[in-house]
């Protein structure tokens, strides 16, 4: 028969493991991003990001890029995240517009399905019926 104080500490374990994933897989994704941020700002893809791309004198940690990606993750996490999947969806649609506008029917690649986001302006400038 077992006493009533003893207790199962595998409950503890499976939290401890909960916590423990859910810290390093933010802390790899923050440092993933800023390594990104690093060598896009190294190869100059996008103009004003030099100061991102520097590092650490002895391991060459994005410093800069980390504080960015911090920040810009927080505010992220504490704005309305309707609004942000809103404007994501708008991000869509204005890669499909391009993508219709540059582009023949024919030449569009496999990942834009047609029927996706319904009729557009660009659609009937093409003169597609799909």
């Amino acid at each position: 028969m077992a006493k009533a104080n003893q207790v199962n500490v595998s409950g503890t374990l499976i939290l401890l493991g909960e916590f423990a994933t859910s810290f390093f897989s933010a802390l790899m994704g923050v440092i993933g991003s800023a390594k990104l941020l690093q060598a896009l700002a190294r190869d100059h893809l996008i103009p004003g990001l030099s100061l991102f791309g520097q590092g650490t004198k002895s391991r060459d940690e994005p410093t800069y890029a980390i504080i960015i990606t911090y920040a810009i993750a927080q505010i992220s996490m504490l704005s309305d995240i309707n609004a942000l999947a809103s404007f994501g969806k708008y991000i869509r649609i204005t890669k499909r517009e391009i993508y219709l506008t540059q582009f023949s029917h024919n030449d569009l690649p496999d990942d834009i399905p047609c029927h996706q986001f319904g009729m557009f302006p660009a659609q009937n400038r093409l003169g597609s019926k799909f």
